[in-house]
């Protein structure tokens, strides 16, 4: 995606056997960046809730930024849109104020999008699609991770604010279901590649390397 921002993490496996302890590791430097960089620390100040329509899509949201062809909307589960003016063919402000998606309202479209592959479990924090059997475990491993951030840089003079939006995580149950991932988001598939954080989709991605090792 053009002018997206993808902050990922490399396979270690040539080292030894990774797990589950040295996945969540690796992925606490993408939790980071996700706090960090998250939609909620970019641009603007207009806090309508607008709808713009290109062809039969339409996309609602806050904007964060414009320039003479191109408008960045805010989506209200905080994904980011790139639009191009030229091919808007309608516009209606739907409110006065911006409102972010609730949690209930996240795991309702994701159930939607991955429901008869993954579960989603949800933690303050975390919605977290995975593996039926998985998804609680890496939301707790998820919460832990951010607490420990939080209260490692809060002692250190760091202020983070609670994200305006639930944080997403996709946990997909091999390399092969998250490369076709990759495909859609437009992110390079290196080599090793295990994960990675998309700011412009406010989503972490990644696959189970246990789920990848029982399906060999």
């Amino acid at each position: 995606m053009t002018g997206s921002v993808v902050y990922s993490f490399m396979d270690e496996a040539r080292n030894g056997n990774p797990g589950m302890r040295r996945t969540m590791r690796e992925l606490g430097w993408i939790l980071l960046l996700a706090l960090v960089f998250g939609p909620r620390h970019v641009w603007g100040t207009n806090t309508a809730l607008i709808e713009l329509t290109v062809g039969d899509q339409s996309f609602q949201g806050r904007v964060l930024a414009r320039s003479r062809s191109r408008c960045w909307l805010l989506g209200r589960d905080g994904q980011i849109h790139e639009i191009p003016l030229a091919s808007v063919t309608s516009y209606r402000q739907v409110s006065a104020s911006f409102r972010s998606f609730s949690a209930a309202q996240v795991r309702s479209r994701l159930l939607q999008e991955f429901g008869r592959e993954l579960e989603v479990a949800g933690t303050r924090h975390y919605l977290v699609a995975a593996p039926r059997g998985r998804a609680r475990r890496y939301a707790e491993v998820l919460e832990r991770a951010y607490r420990n951030y939080y209260l490692y840089f809060r002692t250190r003079g760091f202020e983070f604010r609670d994200p305006e939006f639930p944080l997403v995580a996709l946990v997909f149950p091999d390399r092969a279901d998250f490369a076709e991932y990759c495909r859609r988001d437009r992110v390079p598939i290196a080599d090793g590649l295990r994960g990675y954080y998309l700011r412009t989709s406010n989503r972490i991605a990644l696959y189970d390397p246990a789920g990848a090792r029982t399906r060999r």
